[in-house]
């Protein structure tokens, strides 16, 4: 959740409210801490017990110096302690640093949820404790699945997360509660650095760049903060018995001197311009975005020969935030790198993404569909398209299609391009994403 900027606003020099914001600073060093300890039971408990103490006093902090914040009983006493009261992740953090200080550690227990993933979704297969120390990698690896089907055990994927929950809060992985607690925390602050006129900026070691950088701070958690559970989670290929390390390149556009020499080598052959073919204004419609992308795209492959599996991701003003190549090799690795797609637009605050990729296409009869049909990648009447989906979290959706052969020397021969609606097939791939921006939704109402 974001405080909502207002006018006039000047970047802080010095922080008015630096108490408050080193505790905030504070939580966000001892949060990483606690994500690296989490196979370590004696270091996790420390840490997680310092990390909530922490959080809480940055409230604490806050109202010590309640006398600098304009309006502070009607802003706070009556505006957010009511709603922190009602928030049961709030109020568990507020209880837990209680029971902390007062009574004694947590009652924390290590649990394993066991999936099996044969679909873009996957429900728990089963969900069982397992010793601290155990790491994801040696519960999949020594896990036996039940009788499978042939195409789940051919094309599945044995999901392992390992989680750190409290007995008071079921269901709920107490890293991920202590960032939404941050996040949370960071609003409130930014929200009074408002009221006494300036934005607040990180300390700068929030960046985790060896030299600090202040940035603008507007509340939320950082980008570090969002995703947590590829650090606590491992996948088995059922079929060849190995885990995946799931492999894509995110590049955020900050680029090396010879990566922009190199990218703009390549843009001068192909005649066409990036910055142009992929800046966008605000007020342009996510489709026709999308129109645009698929331009470019198209214009991409009939100039290498190929288009690698990308994803584009914008903010709400359809600036570029940051572009990630997709690696799969397979089934598997699909449905694992759809999941890793929600997780990367998450972690950007992505609030629409477009992917791009070449497709197989095949005319299938009423008849045809069950969930054992064949796949257009299967069949001997496919044939190759470039396809460039859009999807954004207020729901707009399309595709635009672009059919293609090849001559003999293998070089694409491109057909008319056609927009679309989302497939079944593609509509599912893209549930963890349409997922995540639901959960994103309740969180920030």
């Amino acid at each position: 959740m974001h405080s909502r900027e207002r006018p006039n606003l000047r970047n802080e020099k010095s922080c008015p409210l630096s108490a408050a914001h080193t505790r905030l600073r504070q939580a966000h060093d001892l949060w990483h801490s606690t994500v690296e300890s989490y196979p370590f039971p004696d270091d996790f408990v420390r840490n997680l017990s310092n990390l909530v103490v922490t959080l809480r006093q940055v409230t604490f902090m806050l109202q010590t110096q309640k006398e600098k914040i304009i309006d502070f009983d009607s802003w706070y006493e009556s505006g957010w302690r009511p709603k922190l009261k009602a928030n049961p992740l709030m109020a568990w953090l507020h209880n837990a640093r209680t029971k902390i200080e007062h009574v004694g550690d947590l009652d924390l227990e290590s649990t394993a949820s066991v999936s099996v993933i044969s679909d873009w979704l996957d429900g728990p297969y089963a969900e069982f404790e397992v010793p601290p120390h155990v790491g994801p990698e040696e519960i999949a690896t020594n896990f036996e699945a039940a009788d499978l089907p042939d195409r789940v055990r051919r094309e599945g994927l044995l999901r392992v997360e390992r989680r750190w929950v409290s007995s008071d809060l079921p269901g709920q992985e107490l890293t991920d509660v202590c960032a939404y607690g941050y996040g949370v925390l960071a609003t409130i602050l930014a929200e009074a650095h408002e009221r006494l006129g300036v934005r607040m900026q990180t300390f700068g070691g929030e960046s985790h760049e060896h030299r600090h950088k202040r940035q603008l701070q507007s509340g939320g958690r950082l980008p570090c903060m969002v995703v947590t559970r590829e650090t606590r989670t491992a996948h088995l290929h059922l079929a060849s018995g190995n885990i995946i390390e799931m492999e894509r390149e995110s590049s955020a556009l900050e680029f090396t001197p010879d990566e922009i020499e190199a990218f703009e080598k390549h843009s001068e052959s192909m005649l066409v311009d990036p910055q142009t073919a992929l800046s966008f204004t605000r007020d342009q419609d996510p489709i026709d975005v999308g129109r645009q992308v698929s331009s470019y795209a198209c214009r991409v492959l009939a100039h290498d020969g190929y288009h690698w599996p990308t994803a584009l991701f914008l903010d709400d003003e359809n600036r570029l935030i940051s572009i990630t190549k997709m690696h799969f090799g397979d089934q598997a690795e699909k449905y694992l790198a759809f999941r890793s797609l929600a997780d990367d637009a998450e972690r950007d605050g992505a609030t629409a993404v477009i992917q791009i990729g070449e497709v197989w296409q095949a005319f299938i009869s009423h008849d045809e569909l069950s969930p054992e049909m064949r796949r257009a990648s299967e069949r001997a009447d496919r044939t190759e398209a470039l396809q460039v989906v859009v999807a954004t979290a207020d729901g707009k959706e399309g595709t635009f299609v672009t059919p293609f052969t090849r001559d003999r020397d293998d070089r694409p021969v491109l057909g008319a391009t056609r927009r679309g609606r989302l497939s079944r097939q593609i509509n599912a791939s893209f549930l963890p994403l349409k997922q995540m921006w639901a959960r994103r939704k309740q969180h920030d109402a």
